[in-house]
């Protein structure tokens, strides 16, 4: 292999045309950006994949101006058509089995991985996505609809082209509830859902304030994301070193050293770099799923949170204009986290009313009853480590780098001071995040 040439390629381009996917990347992470802004200088993570499933899922039934300000507002004016059609391409991965399904379009590359182990008996991680998706519809009796949001009326009859539509495009479960007789016992139902798709890992979405007799719809998106790198960091590497604060002080972090491929890029603003994580583990191709880092040159990370959210470079042209770099030497520190949001103030920042508004407000598309967004609230939780590192036998460190010219230029990126990161799935944001 020639010096920097790929060894994996770069994910296929959806069957979408690519400026719809491109438009879509680079919306949601303005998105992320928005509600990352709400937290000011502390760590935390979004999943604007998440809050997107959820008002695409209201969009459906919404119509007239409530319709216009959430496809402005969260999608920048992509019609919720395409938005749709886009969800239902990428939803294609069983969440209640966790492994692929053999009808997919994944079901050839299962069947060649099961060939793979036989014949070359090699040993690969398991068959599982690092995402896990809670996405239904909780409805009080003859109520049928999806997502994360609350929309409280009198008991309605909701239209089937609606129902159909949340099945089709946006892969979601029905549940029938009774909210106007036993509300506070269904905030455990709903709990226990959400605690069982994320597999333990979001717990207590609601609490007995969040839902009373009057509820009617609870819409529920929850998306729980654990990064394993296809390279994976060796714990061994992994040591105490300082964290530089925008203030001037330091902290010690557990930091992870290592050298991995991937994509790299560097202007007099950030540095970047993606590097895969391991999804199917199919051999000799690249995973959809990537981990990315967004290191700031110079200035505070608030600056470069600007220049993306204004007229700075947009996210997928970064992602598409990075070149494949054979040996990156990344520093970065491991960490958890977990945010819970309440996104009615976001959304009326980014022109979204009317849904909030019981005089404007048209879902009529979901039921000729008047309905009306009370809340839309949101939790993320991911976690990055090194775990997994222990007999990865198959996977590339320190010497095991060849090449038949030349050794290839060393790139660097060093997360030592506040930085962005996000995991993708097919180059979408699922997870965006501040480190500080």
């Amino acid at each position: 292999m020639q010096p920097g040439t790929s060894s994996f390629p770069k994910p296929l381009p959806s069957a979408m045309a690519p400026t719809v996917s491109f438009q879509v990347s680079d919306a949601l992470f303005r998105l992320a950006l928005d509600a990352l802004s709400e937290c000011g200088d502390e760590s935390a993570v979004v999943s604007p994949f998440s809050i997107a499933m959820a008002m695409a899922a209201a969009n459906l039934g919404a119509r007239g101006n409530s319709s216009q300000e959430i496809t402005d507002g969260i999608f920048d004016g992509i019609p919720k058509e395409k938005v749709s059609k886009l969800f239902r391409e990428l939803l294609v991965f069983d969440e209640t089995k966790d492994f692929i399904k053999s009808t997919s379009c994944f079901g050839q590359l299962f069947a060649e991985i099961k060939k793979s182990r036989r014949t070359e008996q090699k040993e690969f991680f398991p068959l599982r996505f690092p995402i896990k998706v809670a996405s239904a519809v909780f409805l009080d009796v003859s109520l049928t609809s999806v997502i994360y949001l609350y929309l409280l009326q009198k008991t309605v009859e909701v239209k089937k082209t609606y129902t159909k539509d949340l099945v089709e495009y946006l892969k979601s479960d029905l549940k029938s509830v009774d909210f106007l007789h036993d509300s506070q016992s269904q905030v455990a139902a709903l709990n226990e859902y959400v605690e069982e798709k994320t597999e333990g890992k979001i717990k207590d979405l609601f609490n007995e304030s969040s839902i009373d007799s009057s509820t009617r719809i609870v819409l529920v998106n929850a998306v729980r994301v654990t990064v394993k790198f296809e390279e994976l960091f060796y714990k061994e590497r992994t040591k105490p070193e300082p964290f530089y604060n925008e203030d001037g002080t330091t902290k010690e972090v557990p930091m992870m050293n290592d050298s991995k491929k991937g994509y790299f890029t560097e202007n007099d603003q950030f540095v970047y770099t993606q590097i895969p994580c391991d999804g199917i583990a199919l051999p000799k191709t690249k995973s959809d799923f990537c981990f990315s880092l967004i290191v700031p040159k110079n200035g505070k990370l608030a600056d470069l949170k600007h220049k993306f959210k204004s007229n700075g470079p947009s996210i997928s042209s970064v992602i598409a204009d990075a070149p494949f770099a054979q040996l990156i030497r990344m520093a970065l520190p491991k960490f958890k986290a977990e945010n819970s949001y309440n996104l009615v103030d976001t959304l009326r920042k980014l022109g979204i009313s009317d849904i909030f508004d019981k005089a404007r407000a048209d879902f009529s598309g979901i039921s000729d009853t008047p309905l009306v967004v009370d809340m839309v609230a949101h939790k993320a939780v991911i976690e990055l480590d090194e775990k997994g590192v222990e007999g990865a036998a198959a996977k590339t460190i320190g010497g095991a780098y060849t090449w038949r010219v030349e050794p290839p230029k060393v790139e660097h990126i060093r997360a030592d001071k506040p930085f962005l990161y996000t995991v993708t799935y097919k180059d979408i944001p699922v997870f965006v995040g501040q480190f500080y």
